[in-house]
């Protein structure tokens, strides 16, 4: 028996919400030449957000620092989900921010 011939497993909506947005910020996060994007969650806009996941069918987790440089990880229901996409000028004197990372689901990762 192939593996085309059996059913594929419906996906969790924490998926299905990481693949969107995924998707969308992928789309819509090519910024014009001398700007980066830099990803954001609407409820904590102190939070630079630098790798996006999900756990089990129904959180979204968000990687990141605040802008005391504080490390957070923000455990959001996919419902909740509100992500600020912003454009920042770039500066010779500045690193360029890495691009967003997309983990995933994170229950796979030990």
């Amino acid at each position: 028996m192939s593996d085309a011939s059996l059913p594929s497993l419906p996906s969790s909506p924490a998926e299905d919400a990481f693949e969107q947005l995924k998707g969308l910020i992928k789309r819509y996060g090519r910024p014009a030449a001398g700007y980066q994007p830099i990803i954001g969650l609407a409820h904590y806009p102190d939070f630079d957000v630098l790798s996006i996941g999900y756990s089990g069918r129904e959180m979204m987790v968000f990687d990141g620092f605040r802008s005391d440089d504080i490390e957070m990880r923000v455990f959001q229901h996919y419902t909740q989900v509100n992500v600020l996409v912003t454009f920042a000028p770039t500066r010779p004197d500045e690193p360029r921010r890495r691009p967003i990372g997309y983990l995933g689901n994170l229950d796979d990762v030990e």
